[in-house]
C-alpha cells in the first residue's frame, strides 16, 4: 500500500509555497463572507433569500386610493338626486324648444327613431310597450334591420345632419331615466306570442317578479348605458391620471394594476349597491365593467411583451454563453491526457523543473 503513494512535488511543499498558499485562501474566505453579507444571503435557509421590491409594485397608498376613488366613483353613480339631475337635461332636449344649453345641443324632438307616427313600436311594426321602446326600435347602432338609428335619421335629415343626429339623440337618451340599451341588443329579440319582444326585457320581467314598473327600473339599471355611470366611471378615470401625476407614476404596469383596482372597486360597488335596493338584483355598470376589461386586457398584453422580450435577451445570453463554452473547451484542447495519476504527477514535476531552470538562469545573468 506505501509503494502506491505519490510523493507530492518538493517544490510545492516548501515553506513558502505553504504560507503563499493559507494567505492566499484566508483572503478568498475573506472575500467570500464579504459578497455574501453584500447579497443578504442567508446561507442556512436560502429561502429567506432578500427580494428587493419593484417599481410595478403597489404600494399601500396606491391600494388605498384606487380603492378610495374606486367607492367614490359608485357614489356618484347610485346617487338619486345625480339621477333627477340628469333625467331634466333629457326631459329639456326632448321638448320643441329647450331651454337650457345642453338640452339645444341634444335635442331630439321628432325624431323618427323615437316614434313613427306619434306611435312607439317594435321592429315588427306593431305596438311597443312605452317602458321598453328604446330596446324594440331604432337605437342600437349595429342594427341589421330597417329600424337602424342611421338609416333612419339620414332618411329623415339627410346624410350629414343625420349623423350628427345620431349621436347627439343617443347621447341624449343616457341622460334619460331609463338610459340608452346597450349596442347589439337588437341580436336579442325573440317572438312571443306571435309578437316580437326582447329577451332582456324577458330577463328583466322575471326579475322583477312580473312588475312593469319595477322591471323598467331593473333593465335601467342593468342593461343601459346611463350618464350618471360615465360620469362615476370619468371621476375614477381622472383621479387616476391626478393620482399618477402627483406621485409621479411612471410604470405601465404599475398604472395597469392600480387602474384594474380602482375600476373593480367602482364596479363590484355599484353592482352591490344595486343588490341591496333591488333585493339580491346587481347594477351593472357597463362603462366600468368596458374600462376594467379593457385595462386587464392592457396588463396582459404588455405583460406578454416583456415576457417575450425577456425570452429574447435570454436566449441571447444562452447563445452567448454557447460561444464561450466552445472557446473554453477550444483552449485546453491542446493540454495533455494521461491514463493514470502517477502521470499527471510527472508532468507537474516535469512544469516545475522547466520553472525552477528558468529562474536559475535569469539568477545566473
Amino acid at each position: 500500500m506505501q509503494d502506491n503513494i505519490v510523493p507530492f512535488p518538493e517544490s510545492l511543499c516548501s515553506k513558502d509555497n505553504a504560507s503563499r498558499l493559507y494567505n492566499g485562501s484566508i483572503k478568498q474566505l475573506d472575500k467570500l463572507q464579504t459578497e455574501v453579507a453584500n447579497a443578504s444571503i442567508d446561507l442556512e435557509n436560502l429561502i429567506n433569500i432578500r427580494i428587493e421590491k419593484t417599481p410595478s409594485d403597489l404600494d399601500g397608498y396606491d391600494w388605498f386610493f384606487a380603492i378610495l376613488f374606486g367607492i367614490l366613483g359608485a357614489f356618484l353613480t347610485t346617487r338619486e338626486k345625480v339621477k333627477e339631475f340628469c333625467n331634466q337635461i333629457h326631459q329639456d332636449a326632448s321638448t320643441k324648444n329647450p331651454q337650457e344649453l345642453i338640452g339645444k345641443l341634444l335635442k331630439h324632438n321628432g325624431d323618427s327613431i323615437d316614434q313613427i307616427d306619434g306611435n312607439f313600436i317594435n321592429r315588427d311594426g306593431q305596438m311597443a310597450d312605452i317602458k321598453f321602446h328604446r330596446l324594440l326600435w331604432g337605437h342600437d347602432p349595429i342594427s341589421l334591420g330597417k329600424d337602424n338609428p342611421f338609416y333612419l335619421l339620414i332618411q329623415q335629415n339627410g346624410l350629414l345632419k343625420g349623423v350628427v343626429k345620431v349621436f347627439t339623440h343617443l347621447v341624449a337618451d343616457t341622460f334619460s331615466t331609463q338610459g340608452l340599451p346597450i349596442p347589439g341588443h337588437s341580436f336579442f329579440d325573440k317572438q312571443s306570442d306571435g309578437k316580437t319582444t326582447n329577451l332582456l326585457k324577458d330577463i328583466s320581467m322575471k326579475l322583477a317578479n312580473n312588475d312593469r314598473q319595477k322591471a323598467g327600473e331593473t333593465f335601467s339599471h342593468m342593461f343601459t348605458i346611463r350618464a350618471q355611470d360615465v360620469a362615476g366611471q370619468g371621476l375614477v378615470w381622472v383621479a387616476s391620471l391626478a393620482y399618477f401625476r402627483a406621485r409621479e407614476i411612471e410604470d405601465i404596469t404599475r398604472k395597469h394594476q392600480y387602474r384594474i383596482v380602482s375600476y373593480a372597486t367602482n364596479f363590484f360597488t355599484h353592482a352591490a349597491v344595486g343588490a341591496w335596493r333591488q333585493g339580491g338584483v346587481p347594477y351593472i355598470s357597463w362603462p366600468a365593467l368596458t374600462a376594467l376589461v379593457r385595462e386587464t386586457a392592457g396588463l396582459f398584453i404588455d405583460s406578454y411583451k416583456e415576457i417575450k422580450q425577456l425570452e429574447r435577451i435570454t436566449e441571447s445570453i444562452n447563445s452567448e454563453n454557447i460561444e464561450l463554452e466552445k472557446q473554453v473547451f477550444l483552449t485546453g484542447a491542446d493540454l495533455k491526457t494521461y491514463e493514470n495519476s502517477n502521470d499527471y504527477v510527472g508532468e507537474l514535476k516535469r512544469q516545475d523543473k522547466i520553472f525552477e531552470n528558468l529562474v536559475s538562469f535569469f539568477e545566473e545573468r
